[in-house]
């Protein structure tokens, strides 16, 4: 199983990822995808939901839906369950989560769930629909130990435009604009970028022992904008989605390696690549076995 992880690992950052996007295999993932959505768009015309019921970790949790494409991206979420029980695995009572990039707020959600009243979760959402619908689901879930903030992080302090996708829960929004599209026909927030050492003593906030970060890439400048956090010992676990197709069409193929070495100058000796985009690193393994 080592020699496999080890194996995956290499293969996610090397060149035979880009050649076989390019050869279009990556289609065929797509394709299951789009079936799995004309399904759930046939169970919502059914049955017009306000909310979906979602079970991870022992934990239930309700999230509000507003129409076919919330009700389909929540009922969607497989690829997240397991993702989040990794980070259940370590978040026990106690404990302290920053969720950046929350979108509608899966991880925040069960998280605060799984580490209780006597731990705490930071949010960072910059969107303005999704963070009014984090925190409707805060609320919907009668959570007392979650903090929203309605900015984005990065490397730096300053003010800039976010790219919004059709849909706000589609969780796709960007710094980055779209090379494929006509800017004219986009549209674009503006927000708030901080630094995230600097927000955090601002704040007066702990340093968290979990993070996660899905940032639609952006997420070396997030990293970067941490090294205070990410060397302190009580920061111990973070997930990071790494979206390869922005960055490679940005030019930007050496950010994945890039951020797999940052972080081990950090103390997160213990790195895996749970599917193709998903990197874990922790300064303990416990959480891989």
């Amino acid at each position: 199983m080592n020699i496999l992880n080890e194996f995956l690992d290499k293969l996610y950052i090397s060149k035979i990822r880009s050649i076989s996007r390019r050869l279009g295999f990556m289609k065929f993932y797509s394709l299951g995808k789009k079936i799995q959505t004309i399904c759930k768009h046939v169970e919502y015309k059914k049955f017009h939901p306000q909310s979906v019921g979602i079970r991870m970790g022992g934990y239930d949790a309700s999230f509000l839906v507003g129409d076919i494409n919330e009700y389909t991206s929540l009922s969607m979420i497989k690829k997240d369950k397991k993702l989040i029980q990794y980070l259940i695995k370590y978040a026990k009572q106690g404990r302290s989560f920053w969720d950046i990039g929350a979108n509608i707020g899966v991880y925040t959600i069960f998280l605060a769930k799984t580490i209780g009243d006597k731990g705490n979760v930071i949010s960072f959402e910059p969107e303005e629909k999704c963070f009014k619908r984090l925190l409707q689901n805060i609320e919907y879930n009668k959570l007392a130990n979650v903090k929203a903030f309605k900015i984005a992080l990065g490397k730096e302090n300053k003010k800039t435009k976010l790219r919004v996708s059709d849909h706000f829960s589609s969780g796709s929004h960007s710094l980055f604009p779209n090379p494929n599209s006509d800017n004219n026909f986009e549209c674009y927030e503006d927000i708030k970028v901080y630094n995230g050492d600097s927000f955090r003593k601002e704040q007066n906030i702990s340093v968290p022992n979990i993070i996660k970060i899905d940032v639609e890439g952006a997420e070396e400048d997030v990293i970067l904008g941490l090294s205070e956090t990410l060397n302190n010992e009580n920061c111990k676990v973070l997930l990071c989605e790494v979206h390869f197709s922005i960055l490679e069409t940005h030019g930007l193929t050496g950010v994945p390696l890039r951020i797999e070495d940052y972080l081990k100058s950090c103390g997160f000796q213990f790195q895996r690549w749970i599917d193709h985009s998903h990197l874990i690193v922790t300064k303990d393994d416990g959480i891989f076995h």
